[in-house]
């Protein structure tokens, strides 16, 4: 997982966006770590999954990744990048999925 992917992560949540989770689970089934399983991607999973993925990361590294292709500006909101932030932002997406 690349920095510029939680980057947007993050600009898709600040516009309210949600994923299709129907497009999502297919696409999934096909290609990648659930190819060929039978996930049932909801809110709930998504949530854990995500959640799991952002304890494992080494958030040292992600920031690293992206930085090179942020403007000077938002590269001081890296120092905010970590797993509290993640979570928080996990969560709200939840919430969104729930309404």
């Amino acid at each position: 997982m690349k920095g510029r992917d939680w980057y947007d992560f993050l600009w898709y949540l600040r516009r309210s966006t949600v994923p299709n989770l129907v497009h999502l689970q297919h696409a999934l089934q096909q290609s990648g770590p659930f190819a060929g399983k039978e996930v049932v991607v909801d809110a709930v999973w998504l949530q854990q999954v995500l959640a799991e993925r952002i304890r494992s990361l080494d958030w040292a590294e992600v920031v690293r990744d992206v930085e090179p292709f942020l403007h000077q500006t938002e590269r001081r909101s890296l120092g905010l990048w970590g797993p509290a932030l993640f979570t928080e932002r996990t969560e709200n997406l939840y919430r969104l999925l729930l309404n």
